[in-house]
């Protein structure tokens, strides 16, 4: 447990004299208070930086008992809370507690973000696939009307072998469609 601490120029303790700051051994836990600007945020990073040997502070020590024990200093202060609590901003009142869990949900929160993103997008080419698709129907019975067209005005002349269709539009254009794919890949097309 830590004994005693000792500061010297550090923040708002004095540069020309060590201020120590004694523990009871009795005691699992200390807490300090005061006004602000008399030192409680100080003696958190001395105890966080001396303590754990991260940041050691000049100036400044850490003692204590029995000396060759490994202790976790845990300084609650706004750094403990920035680490380790995070509140979800979607679900006021909640939050979590560790840095793991704290690091997890700022990664799901990003991840939502992308889902969104991604969510949008798709609905985007849904509405346009739509659209498209609306499009090719539009354009099919179009080239559907104008080829029945040509085949009721023409149907007594040469097309007459192509009164098997009868009154089918879809038939007559499909008979077509299949002879301009044949003439297209290059195969000569049999004769109606």
């Amino acid at each position: 447990m830590i004994r005693t601490i000792n500061i010297q120029g550090f923040r708002s303790f004095d540069p020309e004299s060590s201020t120590v700051i004694s523990f009871e051994p009795n005691k699992r836990a200390a807490y300090f208070y005061g006004l602000n600007g008399a030192g409680k945020s100080a003696i958190g990073q001395v105890i966080h930086g001396c303590g754990t040997g991260q940041n050691p502070i000049t100036g400044c020590t850490l003692s204590v008992f029995p000396q060759d024990a490994k202790y976790e200093y845990l300084v609650y202060n706004d750094h403990f809370v920035e680490t380790n609590f995070r509140n979800r901003s979607d679900v006021p009142g909640i939050f979590t507690i560790g840095d793991p869990e704290s690091s997890a949900l700022e990664a799901a929160e990003h991840l939502e973000k992308e889902i969104a993103t991604w969510r949008a997008q798709h609905d985007k080419l849904a509405e346009q696939q739509e659209l498209r698709q609306v499009e090719a129907a539009n354009a099919h019975e179009s080239a559907i009307r104008e080829v029945w067209k040509s085949y009721t005005a023409l149907k007594e002349g040469p097309f007459k072998r192509w009164l098997p269709y009868g009154n089918s539009k879809q038939r007559f254009f499909d008979a077509l469609q299949e002879k301009a794919k044949l003439a297209y890949e290059g195969r000569r097309p049999p004769d109606f």
